[in-house]
Formats: C-alpha cells, sequence, structure tokens
C-alpha cells in the first residue's frame, strides 16, 4: 500500500535527519521484525520505559498489563508482541506472560522476539 503524500514527505525528511547509516540499519531493523512478525492480529508495544528512579516498583508491570488488558478487548487481537536489545529485560518479560519467539542481531545488537497471548 502506498503511504498519503504528506506521510512519505515526512518520511523523506526523518531520512535526511537520521542520515544514510541509521536509514540502513533502520531497513535492517525492520527487514528482521518482518522475518520474526507474529503472523495473526496483535498489538505490538512499539516502546515502553520506566524512569531510573522508579524502576524495581513494579510500574512496568502495570504499563505491561495495560496493554495486555487493551489488546484483550479488541475484537480480533490475539496478544501483544514486542523486542528488546538488552537481555537483561528478557527475564523480566517472561515473568510477565512473554515468551521468546526468536532471537537475532542486527549488525553486533542482539534482539529479542516476544509475544504474550491474550489467554496467558
Amino acid at each position: 500500500a502506498e503511504w498519503p503524500a504528506s506521510l512519505e514527505q515526512e518520511y523523506e525528511r526523518f531520512q535526511q535527519l537520521i542520515g544514510p547509516q541509521a536509514v540502513e540499519r533502520f531497513g535492517k531493523y525492520g527487514e528482521l521484525g518482518g522475518k520474526f512478525a507474529v503472523g495473526e492480529p496483535h498489538f505490538y508495544l512499539v516502546a515502553i520505559g520506566v524512569r531510573p528512579e522508579a524502576q524495581g516498583k513494579g510500574y512496568g508491570k502495570i504499563l505491561l498489563d495495560e496493554a495486555q488488558r487493551l489488546s484483550q478487548s479488541h475484537p480480533t487481537s490475539t496478544g501483544v508482541a514486542l523486542d528488546t536489545e538488552t537481555e537483561s529485560n528478557v527475564a523480566l518479560y517472561q515473568h510477565c506472560g512473554y515468551e521468546v519467539t526468536a532471537q537475532s542481531n542486527l549488525d553486533e545488537i542482539p534482539i529479542w522476539f516476544l509475544f504474550r497471548r491474550n489467554d496467558s
């Protein structure tokens, strides 16, 4: 599907801002995401974070549970997918019900792809 002209213009501007190396890496990341994508309707959590001074207090789990609740309330979503480049986050996500569906590398950066089904 083609993008609207306004979105295409913004994407071109974005590419100019980040430069050719970042554009190439961004493309590789997109290819990996497509290769390991969940093959059914789902929510995808692009970014999540908790300020360092608030970590370890359960806020991350609250955010993840809310994403799951939204997915469960959607008529066609089967769960929530996310990925991380931080190995220590994998155990946290698994503790919250996510399963590693794939692990790969983007150049020298490891990436774990995870998914939590609505029924888990």
